[in-house]
């Protein structure tokens, strides 16, 4: 083999040699970077969990806090509407629904809830009558952030 052939053999395997460390420094580079990458998008989905967690909670908290309400003012409104033990305390009763502001106009105008009877004051304290709302319960039917709608 001739002086030329060694040195150009020596050059190619030097070469090659060359070539192959910077193959694997690029390889491991790529991995290293991957890693990372990898590692933050495990964070990141660690972190929108949490996120997601902590918004349903809050429109858990938001709907609770809906239905207390409606359970709250359906629970007064059936205690003035239908607590009373004298004449009086009978005919006041629109008004102190009026008053505390629970319901629609239409609601008070209703004649199956507040029926037009003359005489019906005088009846009930002739009678001695008296109506106390024992339990109010309310079931909803679907709600939304700050509105409801059920049955009581």
């Amino acid at each position: 083999m001739t002086r030329e052939k060694q040195i150009y053999y020596y050059s190619l395997v030097l070469f090659l040699v060359l070539v192959g460390l910077r193959f694997g420094q690029l390889m491991w580079q790529q991995q290293q970077t991957l890693s990372h990458l990898q590692k933050q998008a495990k964070q990141l989905k660690n972190k929108q969990v949490t996120a997601k967690t902590s918004h349903q909670k809050v429109k858990q908290v938001v709907a609770k806090s809906t239905i207390t309400k409606a359970s709250e003012t359906s629970q007064q409104f059936f205690n003035l509407a239908y607590n009373w033990s004298s004449g009086s305390d009978y005919k006041k009763r629109i008004t102190k629904i009026k008053q505390a502001n629970l319901v629609t106009s239409q609601v008070l105008a209703n004649d199956y809830l507040f029926p037009e009877v003359g005489g019906t004051a005088v009846y009930i304290d002739n009678n001695g009558l008296k109506s106390s709302v024992v339990q109010v319960a309310y079931y909803p039917k679907t709600t939304n952030d700050d509105q409801t709608s059920g049955v009581v």
